[in-house]
């Protein structure tokens, strides 16, 4: 389950489609948690890009007055 990304909703749906007729709607839905996957990868490393930045320039001491983390999160709300 986990492997796949899959919920236990979905493998449960999943397993409601195995009457040896269904596989073209499982790999719609296998296709469709792919996309899902990737556009959370992609979230994800635009996360790290950003807090590595910032993280650099709290170290580099380039905004003496403010810590970029904090400006950044209180920006944000």
């Amino acid at each position: 389950i986990e492997p796949l990304g899959f919920t236990l909703e979905e493998v449960k749906d999943l397993l409601l489609l195995e009457d040896g007729q269904s596989c073209r709607e499982t790999r719609l839905l296998a296709e469709h948690k792919l996309e899902l996957i990737g556009a959370r990868i992609a979230d994800l490393m635009r996360m790290r890009r950003l807090l590595r930045g910032l993280i650099a320039e709290c170290g580099e001491g380039k905004r003496p007055r403010s810590c970029p983390i904090i400006a950044t999160l209180a920006a944000d709300h």
